[in-house]
This record gives C-alpha cells, structure tokens and sequence, in this order.
C-alpha cells in the first residue's frame, strides 16, 4: 500500500515529481482548508455580460484563423506522426525497455530533426497568439479600467506558473504520441493533434482562464464513481493503470478505449523521474498534461484529497503549458468509498458566464468539464470491472 501523506509545515518541493515551491506553498493552504474533498465548493459566476460577448467575438476570430491554418499542421504532422505511429504499431516493447536504450535516444534525435518545421511553425504561431491576446486584453483592460484586476489575477496565477517546460521533455512527448495514437488510430489522432496546437491556448487562456476580462477563482469540483468494492484494492489499482498507463494492449482493451468519448494515457515515467508527459483525448483535440506517478520509488508524495484510499495519479495543469486548456492541480484515485475511482480537481477558471456554466458546451470550462467527468467515471470503472473478470469488453461509448 501506498503512503499518504499530506502538504504540511515542513513539505518541501520535489523536482523528481514535477513540483514547485510556489505549487508547493499553494497546495499547503489548501490543505490548511482541511475541506471535505467529496463535495464540489460554491461558486457564483456573473450573468452573460460584456465580457462574455467580448471574449466569443475574438475567440470566432481565431477559430477563422485556426481553421486556415489546420491544413499547413495536418501536412508538417503527417509524415513524423506516421512513422511514430508505425514504431508503436509493429513493435511490442514498454517505456522502461526502450527509453534506456541508445537505439531510443537515436530515434528521439532523428524525430527531433525530422519535426523542426512543424516546431518552428507551432512556436511562430503561439508567440503570434501570445501577441494578439495581449493587445485584446490589454484593450478590454484599457477600457474597462481593468488594470487591478488583472495584477489580483496573476497572483492566483502564481502557484501554477514556471512548471515544467515541455520542451525538456521532448522524449516524453515522442513516447507518449506514438502509444497514444496506437491507442486511437493514426487518422483520428491527426485530427486531434492538430486542432491542440492552433486552439487549445485559446481555450486556455482566453475563453477559461482569461485574466484580463473577469476575476479569476480556484474551483473545487470531484467526480466519485459508484462501488467497486466486490475487487480488492490491489486489482482495481492495476487494472486502473492498466487502462491509463499501459503502452502495449490487447485489440480488445484497446478497441474498448478507443470506443470511449475520452481517453486519458499516463505512460510509466522514465527509471529517473517520478513524473512523466500524459495526453488526454477528447472527441475533437488533445492536451498534454504533467503527471506523477504516486507508485514510484522515493519518499511519499503528498495528497490533497481528504477521501483517498490509494492514491495512483496526479495531474499538474501548468500555465505555462499552453496545450492543455486548463490550469490548476488534479487527482485519479481509488476513494475510500466503497472502493470507488475518486477524481478531484482544483481548477483555476473565471467567474464570467462562458467560463462557468455548464451549458457552455463549446467552452470546456469546469462547469462542463465537471458533467462531463461524471460521465466518463462510469466508462472507465465499467473498463476495470470488465478487465478484472476476464469477459470481453462491450461497447462502452457511454453508460
């Protein structure tokens, strides 16, 4: 059994699990809250106003922009996407064999060389993204004498900035790519990939987590799924990452993930670090995220859930990292109620209408994100249950 330990006085950041000292000091008040981490937290949020408008008008601008552009990203993609995916597709081999091997660090060069015009143009793209966000919401700033708002903002901010770059790890990202799109399929994952990097920023910081046009709050919002306590901890505890982390599976399991609105992959971490680069599949793009892996090697990492019976994964929602379209601190658990998955999140969002309510579908926000994990959680204990035994998989696209 995993040990749990919580975020006290004396916690220190642990670059071996992707923490910061800012993420660090943030999660020890949180802990200080001492909140009952089963039942989501208030939180109001303003009527369709101004800002809304604003946001939606600048937002239809750079989904014209995205759209012009998505050709250009499927054609540099094609190529380095197809032969990752033919590596993954062909040969049956785990992180750990293949990322100690001089045969991996080869191909992760020749990937890189092979990739550079598709990072030139992504990087051109964002820092131009990067550019127009700031003159639009300097001139929302501007206009609605915004300016303490905005510096209320950035300290909220604070605790989720200068995480870990992507960048460094560029052999996380080939490794999680290719298993990814073996998961899905080669032309469903373009699709995809290519959508997160021309919109996910925009998502991201200007329609969720816009600190220009509204006040920004930390929300707390849980998912518990229903009883699994017929399975011992330990089956549920693999047959858990066995549905998220595992690279290499069976076409049953694998068609029965795909068949899913949502697919989360956590790969292993490699021998040297506690934390690995996930993805996360929607029906329409990916995101990359951060992600410990609580059974590793090393001192306990701590937890944030109150409700936690064996922690196994925990998700960082950098802003500073630009393709997932949220920010803020997430758990995948198994909860001490009755066995159940628990999935508790901490998710910075604004307090204005498109950035709340969970009828804003198009948006992402928490709010839907809230509806829409509470429909997953049935799917993937469904996945457990199923693989624990030993029946082949129905169809699981919703329960």
């Amino acid at each position: 059994m995993v040990s749990i330990i919580k975020c006290n006085s004396d916690r220190r950041a642990d670059p071996q699990v992707g923490e910061t000292p800012a993420l660090v000091e943030h999660c020890k008040k949180i802990t200080a809250e001492n909140r009952d981490t089963c039942v989501d937290n208030d939180w109001s949020y303003e009527s369709f106003g101004v800002a809304d408008v604003y946001c939606i008008f600048i937002m239809i601008l750079a989904l014209i922009k995205a759209i012009i552009l998505y050709p250009v990203m499927i054609t540099l993609s094609f190529i380095p996407v197809g032969i990752n995916w033919i590596r993954y597709r062909y040969y049956s081999f785990g992180e750990e064999a293949i990322r100690d091997t001089r045969i991996w660090k080869i191909y992760v060069g020749i990937q890189f060389i092979i990739t550079l015009p598709l990072q030139i143009f992504i990087i051109t793209n964002l820092l131009l993204d990067y550019l127009l966000m700031f003159i639009f919401g300097g001139i929302y700033c501007i206009l609605s004498l915004g300016w303490t708002r905005l510096l209320k903002n950035r300290k909220i901010l604070n605790p989720y900035r200068n995480g870990p770059s992507l960048y460094k790890h560029f052999s996380d990202i080939i490794n999680v790519t290719g298993s990814m799109s073996v998961r899905l399929c080669y032309f469903e994952f373009m699709k995809n990939l290519c959508v997160m990097f021309v919109l996910n920023h925009w998502w991201k910081y200007w329609i969720i987590c816009n600190p220009y046009v509204s006040e920004l709050g930390e929300r707390f919002i849980t998912q518990i799924g229903e009883s699994l306590d017929e399975f011992d901890v330990a089956d549920i505890n693999t047959h858990f990452q066995k549905c998220i982390s595992w690279s290499v599976l069976s076409r049953d399991d694998r068609n029965a993930i795909d068949a899913s609105f949502f697919c989360p992959h956590y790969p292993y971490p490699p021998t040297n670090k506690r934390y690995a680069i996930g993805m996360q599949s929607s029906s329409i793009i990916t995101t990359f995220v951060h992600t410990s892996h609580y059974q590793t090697e090393g001192e306990p990492m701590f937890s944030l859930s109150n409700s936690v019976q064996l922690p196994v994964y925990r998700i960082i929602l950098w802003y500073n990292n630009p393709w997932h379209i949220m920010t803020g601190y997430v758990e995948a658990n198994i909860s001490n109620h009755k066995n159940a998955l628990e999935h508790p999140m901490w998710l910075i969002a604004g307090h204005n209408y498109i950035a709340s309510a969970k009828n804003q579908i198009w948006s992402f926000n928490p709010g839907y994100i809230d509806v829409y994990f509470d429909r997953y959680l049935p799917i993937v204990q469904k996945f457990i249950r199923e693989s624990i035994l030993g029946i082949e998989h129905e169809t699981i696209e919703e329960v």
